[in-house]
């Protein structure tokens, strides 16, 4: 599952880098989701622009993290969110060390707001730190009945 959300990741980075220029829009629903290429050195929302070896070592450092995480538990939801986390790492990861930055496209306008703009990586490491800090506190309310009897 990792390799196919990696795989999946890039070819859509592939896909927009061969069939846009920077900073091209193609417009789905006007006013509310769109393509739109660019280039982002930075993580989210362009913080840490030009910190390209110190985002590449904390990428690393996470990666390492997770792997050892997930070695640890036998739940399935638990290797699930591991996976969409490393699939979202690997896939920027291999951004940073290939082109310098990060193919972001997906961008979508909510009440007149201008979201940040992002790649099928974000999607993943997002959904899967949504459900790590969800099995945290089901885990910690586990815990706390089992000490409470």
């Amino acid at each position: 599952m990792t390799i196919f959300l990696i795989i999946l990741d890039q070819l859509s980075k592939f896909f927009i880098v061969r069939n846009f220029n920077i900073y091209d829009e193609l417009v789905f629903i006007k006013d509310f989701f769109k393509f739109e290429y660019v280039q982002n050195t930075g993580i989210s929302f362009g913080l840490f622009s030009g910190g390209r070896i110190l985002i590449i070592i904390a990428t690393l450092i996470v990666i390492g993290f997770m792997i050892y995480d997930f070695l640890q538990e036998e739940s399935k939801i638990h290797y699930f969110s591991c996976m969409l986390i490393l699939s979202g790492a690997f896939g920027n990861l291999i951004d940073r060390v290939v082109r310098g930055y990060v193919v972001d496209f997906i961008s979508f306008t909510i009440f007149g707001h201008k979201m940040a703009i992002f790649n099928v990586a974000d999607i993943c490491v997002v959904l899967g730190v949504i459900l790590y800090i969800f099995l945290m506190f089901v885990e910690g309310r586990k815990n706390d009945e089992e000490n409470s009897n």
